[in-house]
């Protein structure tokens, strides 16, 4: 657990700066406002993290960002959220 703790604390900042980043992206899917922007900043960030990741166009809808790690196992863990 230390480790984890240690970790933490070593990129708090830069975790803060990120999510900073992120709320300062208008993004309201309600009102269709920002939604391409908000993916492709995700997109970005997940490619400076070295993550394989593509934008999905959604007809009528707006993008999805898909990303994948390939782990040292062959189980599978999937993580879904809105980028709004």
């Amino acid at each position: 657990m230390n480790a984890l703790y240690d970790y933490i604390d070593q990129h708090a900042e830069r975790s803060v700066r990120l999510l900073e980043t992120l709320c300062r992206q208008p993004s309201v899917s309600a009102q269709g406002l920002g939604l391409t922007e908000m993916a492709d900043l995700v997109l970005s960030i997940l490619r400076e993290r070295e993550v394989e990741a593509r934008l999905i166009p959604v007809p009528g809808g707006p993008p999805v960002v898909y990303g994948t790690i390939k782990g040292r196992s062959d189980q599978t863990l999937l993580f879904y959220n809105h980028y709004d």
